[in-house]
């Protein structure tokens, strides 16, 4: 350590200075032993992080003579040492550059799949940082501004992924059905001076591509941050505190785990009965989150508390809402003989399927059937493609890209 370091200098410089009958040879002697210190620092242009030590413990030793002492240290010895301490200080910057680099890089891969347009203005801002990095000539100033530019960078898109609200929109080449299980709720009139009229605000959630509830919501005003709540039997229970942010995506997994995520990465909780708590176990990259196995036909109900003033609302003053998940019938097609077979998951709660082909003008309906597969006959050569939706509380499912497939018949 530095400490240690200082103190090794020292008992050099008592040991040396032990036989020296004058105080100016002692003065020589102790500056010369600084120098001999000062000059075992590596050079400017190989200074890294790690000399850290070397370099502290080298200034602290000079810092520690006389001003007589002082007069002993060469002007070229004394330069050497404050090139160090400035090639030291460039090479913490670039560290720093570079680990903000690697963070944004991973915030980058978490979202560019769901948030495109958010991502792709992220990326320029990491290549710009990058590119400074790469600079030999740059300087300390530059790197750190680098630094600052991506953090803003960074936090922008955080941001921006907050209001996107987690949700996906249907791609533009699937017909456009709503679907069947997006709610809108409010909750109950606050009757209290301090409190927010929550009828002013509204959250919604529904299920999302990746089957997870998305749930988003208006700003309270003047609150700095809201938590998840999750129904459990007859109340309400704690998962997790979010932050300042206004959604999330919870997946319940067939395990009985929540995974929470508000924009990244997602933390795992547990429920606990003994405890009748919620306790977090574990975190998931978010590209993992699709191959969670998720509870299929079950209504998750959450609530949505906000701090203001460093205090919690009430639950009748609390957002609620309810989200259905349901699977989606995910075709598969194959042809063989004339014939294309199309047969997909069923849906629980299904009371029929719809099938559609796509044309020039759009998808049109092949056939609905009561059934998870179909068998089209007298199929020419060609690739074709086809959507598959069910019938759910007497709505049709949206739509995604999931629940579209081609083949190729020959």
């Amino acid at each position: 350590t530095t400490t240690a370091a200082v103190e090794t200098a020292l008992t050099n410089f008592n040991t040396a200075i032990s036989g020296c009958t004058t105080q100016a040879a002692a003065d020589q002697t102790v500056a010369n032993a600084v120098s001999d210190t000062i000059n075992a620092l590596p050079a400017a242009k190989d200074v890294k992080t790690t000399d850290k030590a070397a370099i502290e413990a080298a200034r602290a030793a000079y810092d520690a003579l006389t001003a007589d002492q002082k007069k002993y240290v060469p002007d070229d010895t004394l330069k050497a040492l404050t090139d160090a301490e400035d090639a030291l200080a460039l090479a913490e910057s670039e560290d720093k550059l570079d680990k903000t680099i690697s963070s944004a890089t991973a915030y980058y891969d978490s979202i560019k799949n769901r948030y495109p347009t958010i991502a792709a203005t992220l990326k320029k801002a990491i290549e710009a940082a990058q590119a400074v990095l790469d600079d030999k000539n740059a300087e300390k100033a530059d790197i750190d501004a680098a630094v600052t530019a991506l953090n803003t960078a960074v936090s922008t898109a955080r941001t921006a992924v907050s209001y996107a609200g987690g949700g996906s929109s249907t791609p533009s080449y699937v017909p456009s059905y709503s679907p069947s299980n997006t709610t809108t709720t409010t909750t109950t009139t606050t009757t209290t001076n301090t409190t927010p009229d929550i009828t002013k605000y509204k959250i919604t959630g529904k299920q999302d591509e990746l089957n997870e509830s998305a749930l988003k919501w208006d700003r309270i005003p003047n609150a700095s941050a809201y938590s998840l709540y999750v129904k459990v039997g007859d109340k309400y229970v704690l998962v997790q505190d979010l932050g300042n942010v206004t959604n999330a995506d919870i997946v319940l997994g067939a395990n009985g785990k929540y995974y929470v995520s508000t924009g990244g990465n997602y933390n795992i909780y547990t429920y606990v009965k003994k405890t009748g708590t919620f306790k977090k176990t574990g975190t998931l990259k978010a590209s993992k989150i699709d191959s969670i196995v998720k509870a299929n036909n079950v209504t998750n109900n959450f609530m949505i508390k906000y701090n203001v003033n460093g205090k919690k609302s009430a639950e009748k003053d609390s957002y609620k809402v309810s989200v259905k998940i349901y699977y989606k019938p995910a075709p598969k097609a194959t042809f063989k003989d004339g014939k294309v077979t199309i047969k997909w998951a069923k849906v629980e709660g299904a009371t029929m399927y719809r099938v559609m082909k796509k044309t020039s003008s759009g998808y049109k309906l092949v056939t609905e059937t009561e059934k998870n597969s179909v068998r089209i006959s007298k199929v020419k050569s060609g690739k074709y493609t086809y959507a598959v939706q069910a019938l759910v509380d007497g709505e049709w499912t949206k739509v995604y890209k999931s629940d579209i497939v081609s083949v190729t018949a020959k």
